[in-house]
């Protein structure tokens, strides 16, 4: 079974009818933690919004990398730089 990517980034320029399908093919487990995780990452780039406004520069940098139990997947784990410019 090969990769399929899924990029949340750029989700607004797929077709309804791609994301669809790409979704179709993930598991009923799988679509709610992609769910979770796009929710989450608006959430995330609201505060980062929200900071920058605030005067802070935010860049994420990868902290680790998960592995699944079972070694099949794997995730990057994101820290936060944050400095400020006063």
């Amino acid at each position: 079974m090969g990769v399929k990517a899924i990029n949340l980034g750029t989700h607004q320029t797929l077709s309804a009818a791609s994301m669809a399908t790409a979704r179709c093919e993930l598991s009923e487990d799988q679509d709610s933690a992609l769910h979770s995780l796009e929710n989450n990452i608006r959430r995330l780039n609201a505060c980062i919004a929200r900071a920058t406004e605030e005067g802070l520069i935010v860049e994420l940098t990868r902290k680790s990398r998960y592995h699944s139990s079972t070694g099949a997947a794997w995730g990057d784990q994101m820290m936060p730089m944050v400095s400020s410019k006063t």
